[in-house]
């Protein structure tokens, strides 16, 4: 276990040299096929019924412990494998004081709890395609925010496959803000505290498009 950890811990040591070259670092392609991402870490799927919600990942499994089975497939990406996230929104369900319902997936780059430093990231590459043309919520997900009002970026999918830039800044073209509800967080802060990347569908994007699915493939953090 522990040459387990000190690997891990060097390969990141490693990664983020890479960002200071100025070097491109895959967070996935899928083509191992595996819930584990390039970062050594693992994707998951998430649902709104914690928070009180109905929505489901349609033909999403779960494991002993309760987690969605998550597990890429060949022939589905824009290049080799993917990963599709099906979903079903369900309605608001009254008085459980969420805003909104959602779905969605993510890639860790780190242990849960803890955080890189992407200071020296310049943006976040991907392609993405969804079944009916939808807004997807890109979220930077930071151990400083603690209110779930991540640093977000609404990327508009389509049924053609489409490669989106999310520019790691907080002003410009691409780039990153907050939603007005949240506590306000500094940027300078955030992006030396990553943890997470990850896609959101939920009411307030999807239109009439309420049940469907997206596909991800190639996320490359650009130094």
């Amino acid at each position: 276990m522990r040459s387990i950890q000190l690997f891990s811990y060097f390969f990141l040591m490693l990664l983020m040299a890479s960002f200071n070259a100025l070097a491109d670092a895959v967070v996935d392609d899928f083509e191992g096929l595996t819930n584990q991402d390039k970062f050594l870490y693992y994707w998951y799927f998430y649902d709104d019924h914690k928070d009180g919600g109905n929505s489901t990942i349609p033909g999403v499994t779960k494991d002993a412990a309760g987690d969605f089975i998550v597990a890429p497939a060949a022939g589905i990406g824009h290049t080799g494998a993917g990963l599709t996230l099906p979903y079903s929104l369900g309605p608001i369900k009254a008085g459980t004081g969420s805003g909104y319902n959602s779905i969605g997936c993510g890639a860790m780059l780190c242990a849960e709890g803890k955080s890189i430093d992407l200071t020296a990231a310049t943006k976040i590459t991907f392609w993405l395609k969804a079944s009916a043309a939808i807004g997807v919520d890109f979220n930077l997900v930071t151990t400083d925010v603690t209110d779930y009002a991540y640093w977000h970026n609404v990327c508009q999918a389509t049924t053609a496959w489409t490669q989106f830039t999310v520019t790691l800044a907080s002003t410009g073209l691409g780039a990153l803000s907050q939603p007005t509800w949240g506590v306000k967080a500094t940027w300078a802060t955030s992006i030396s505290k990553v943890g997470k990347l990850q896609w959101q569908l939920h009411s307030d994007n999807v239109g009439t498009a309420t049940t469907g699915s997206i596909t991800l493939d190639d996320i490359v953090i650009t130094g």
